[in-house]
Formats: structure tokens, sequence, C-alpha cells
């Protein structure tokens, strides 16, 4: 949430920036332009961040194909569109959004028959669990429709307690 707040509040600074200091056309299209280029690479890299993962795991179990093909299918297209209209904004993304789809499917390639490593192998590799990375909370399932924070490092996370009214988890067996 926070990081959604501070790219919103950038891009408005950016715009506002470019029509209330920049006047001329030709200096607007450099800077949107660049904007541009800076958001397209980092849309083509994001999936590269699971690579590490597919190699110390050598399973191909969180890179989807279909993913990484269209992103290397679509910057191809988009590759030659700016070939033959000579529009290096579009070019530069795109460029480099093929090479990142070809360095996926060839990892994908590569590891695609791979066995995952067993569980004894995989305590070595330092993993979080999907709450823990939202906050340094971690959630213990009590019931179907119930959970409870069990952990919270963060002040700043608002931990709401969730409880079904037919189960008290904080008392003891009332019978």
């Amino acid at each position: 949430m926070r990081v959604t707040f501070i790219m919103t509040l950038a891009f408005i600074g950016v715009v506002l920036i470019t029509l209330l200091v920049i006047h001329t056309i030709a200096s607007r299209q450099l800077v949107a332009g660049t904007v541009c280029v800076v958001l397209s690479i980092a849309m083509y890299l994001s999936p590269l961040s699971i690579i590490g993962l597919v190699i110390r795991t050598k399973s191909v179990e969180y890179m989807p194909f279909l993913l990484s093909l269209f992103n290397l299918l679509n910057s191809l297209v988009w590759a030659a569109y700016s070939v033959v209209t000579r529009d290096i904004f579009v070019a530069i993304p795109n460029g480099i959004g093929c090479v990142c789809g070809v360095i996926q499917l060839t990892v994908y390639c590569m590891y695609r028959n791979s066995k995952a490593i067993s569980p004894t192998k995989m305590e070595d590799i330092p993993q979080t669990k999907p709450n823990e990375a939202v906050h340094g909370a971690s959630i213990q399932k009590v019931q179907e429709d119930s959970v409870i924070p069990t952990k919270v490092s963060s002040p700043r996370f608002l931990a709401l307690q969730r409880v079904s009214p037919r189960i008290d988890p904080t008392a003891e067996d009332k019978v």
C-alpha cells in the first residue's frame, strides 16, 4: 500500500513538472518517453526475479510458461513495430524485453523436466512463508472461517482478528 502511494505521488509529480516547468513539445515528449521506457523495462524485468528460485530448486513450478512466452511474443511484435516507425522509445524497452523473454524461456527449457529438490534439501534454501512476506505477520489457521494473527513485527501493521462466533480461541474448553 505504501509503495503504491509513493508511486502515485511520483507519477503526479512527473506530470506536474512536465506540464508546469517544461514548455516545449519536444522536451515533454522526451520526459514522457523516458518515464514510459523505465516503466516498460521494469515490466519486462519483473518475471526475472523468480529465476533464482527456479535455479535453486531446479523446478519451474513458480515460473508460468505462458507468461514467459507471451512476454517474448509481445516484445517481439513491438520491437518490429519500433523498427518500422524508427521510434527509440518503443525500441529500447522491447529490445530488452526480447532478451528477457529469451532468458526466461531458456531457463524454463533447461528445468522443465527436472525433478524438484527433495524436502530434506529444501531446508537449506531460505524461504519465507506467504503471510510473513506481508509486514512480517504470520497467520495461524484456527478454523476454516477464522484466523488469528500470532506474530506482528511491524507496529504499522493493523492486525485484525476475525473469529467465528462459535469458537473463542482465547478461552479454554468451557464445557
